[in-house]
């Protein structure tokens, strides 16, 4: 049972349902009651003064209501958790116990033997709001890599942090910080929908990790997001690219071809040509071989020498198996990964040749290069 003020709530575990007394002074037996399948095992419910949230022990979860529902069987807002295999920041095990205090909601966890802090945010990061920067896409993220936090009201303006190859990047940009496990991220730039920043490289063995963004704003007002899960694995390879559909035009350098081609774009004018070697970026590629126990700092330009990965890079071009020459963390890089490969020799002609990378079974976004078929 939970109460605030006249409001009551009360869970009923053996017919699956939440009854809800909005205001109890009145004289009626029950006024809403929530249920109707969407409960399997409601064992706990707390109140604010405006929010409902009840613990579904079956289903691993908690369920919000942000506003006291009026009607019966009226639809959750949020949804808590879901099962995992792993405890991490987006799960819940067994909410066996609720308390709310009107900022935070304290579930506690037995199963898992904790418990679980949630804030409600002034703005929305969704589920899939932080993606590789160089993939655009989300999922699972590897210590180190560069991330895009989408969203609303994130900035007053735009700023964008000094990178040049020396400095140590800002965890605080124009009022804008975002927290991951509650420390402060160093950040490349920000906007009003959009913040760039880079996951730390010291995640330990952390599957899971929370992150969100506070911003204080011109008027003095300070306003956070909700808190939003994140998946952490050994490595999430993505390829920088230029804007567009996907897949995207790659961001491609010749490289080991005549003395004045070195290092100049891949374009529809200068083509790649099968067997020659390519030059390409790529950010997620994880930890590497700095030759000392210290290695890359986050935030900060890489000292050198430059550091091969440590996972295994592979590559594919049209369906054929291409060379990698070196994978590896440049000197005054943060973030960036230089990733060389050969072409096979075999290459048809195409304008719109598809290249990925591979790392311990994780799949880069696929980007497209012109291709001659032979060298000239």
């Amino acid at each position: 049972v939970a109460v605030f003020g006249n409001t009551v709530a009360m869970v009923d575990t053996p017919n699956q349902r939440v009854l809800l007394w909005p205001d109890a002074a009145m004289p009626h037996p029950v006024q809403v009651v929530l249920g109707s399948g969407d409960l399997v095992e409601p064992v706990s419910v707390a109140l604010d003064g405006k929010r409902l949230f009840v613990g579904d022990k079956a289903s691993h979860r908690v369920l919000v209501w942000n506003t006291l529902p009026l009607s019966d069987n009226q639809p959750a807002d949020a949804v808590l958790g879901e099962f995992s295999e792993l405890a991490g920041a987006d799960t819940i095990s067994s909410p066996v116990a609720l308390v709310a205090d009107g900022t935070d909601l304290f579930v506690g966890d037995n199963a898992d033997r904790r418990i679980l802090v949630f804030t409600a945010g002034d703005s929305t990061l969704s589920r899939n709001s932080v993606i590789n920067s160089a993939s655009l896409a989300a999922g699972a993220l590897a210590p180190g890599t560069l991330v895009t936090i989408t969203g609303t009201g994130l900035a007053d303006g735009r700023a964008t942090a000094e990178d040049d190859g020396a400095q140590r990047l800002p965890t605080k940009l124009s009022g804008v910080e975002v927290l991951f496990n509650g420390v402060a991220l160093p950040m490349l730039s920000v906007s009003s929908t959009q913040v760039r920043a880079q996951l730390p490289y010291e995640t330990g063995n952390a599957s899971s990790a929370s992150l969100y963004v506070r911003t204080e704003h011109s008027d003095g007002s300070v306003t956070v997001t909700n808190a939003t899960a994140l998946k952490l694995t050994a490595t999430s390879p993505g390829l920088f690219a230029f804007g567009g559909t996907e897949p995207r035009t790659g961001l491609i350098l010749h490289s080991g071809g005549s003395t004045e081609q070195d290092g100049t774009p891949v374009t529809s004018d200068d083509p790649a040509k099968a067997g020659e070697s390519l030059i390409f970026w790529a950010a997620g590629l994880g930890a590497v071989d700095s030759g000392s126990e210290k290695g890359p700092l986050t935030g900060v330009p890489y000292a050198g020498p430059d550091a091969a990965v440590v996972s295994r890079v592979g590559a594919v071009v049209s369906g054929r198996t291409a060379q990698v020459v070196s994978a590896a963390l440049r000197e005054r890089s943060i973030g960036v990964y230089e990733v060389r490969i050969v072409l096979p020799t075999d290459l048809p002609a195409d304008p719109n040749t598809e290249l990925l990378i591979m790392q311990d079974g994780s799949v880069s976004n696929t980007v497209t290069i012109p291709v001659q078929s032979t060298i000239q």
